[in-house]
């Protein structure tokens, strides 16, 4: 029995660079063309938390991912709990 082996491609793509900003956004494009162009790949996958990069992965018919980090999921649950406590009050 053979298997078929799937070759996926990934480019993770983490907002919030301090050094460059947006740096995402800017070279996503040049390394979505270069993946593109290769033949053997069968299906590259994006994984960020930039909505601009994801919306550019969803343009290319890309597989996103949304990457939400500790620290942003913690950020949300409180943010989420101040407000019903606001709400009830």
């Amino acid at each position: 029995m053979s298997k078929k082996f799937k070759h996926i491609g990934v480019i993770p793509a983490r907002a919030g660079s301090i050094g460059f900003p947006k740096k995402n956004q800017i070279f996503f494009d040049n390394t979505a063309d270069f993946l593109k162009d290769l033949s053997w790949l069968d299906e590259v996958i994006v994984t960020s938390d930039d909505i601009v990069v994801l919306d550019k992965a969803k343009r290319k018919k890309y597989t996103s991912v949304l990457e939400i980090t500790l620290v942003k999921s913690l950020f949300i649950i409180i943010m989420t709990i101040r407000n019903l406590f606001f709400l009830q009050n």
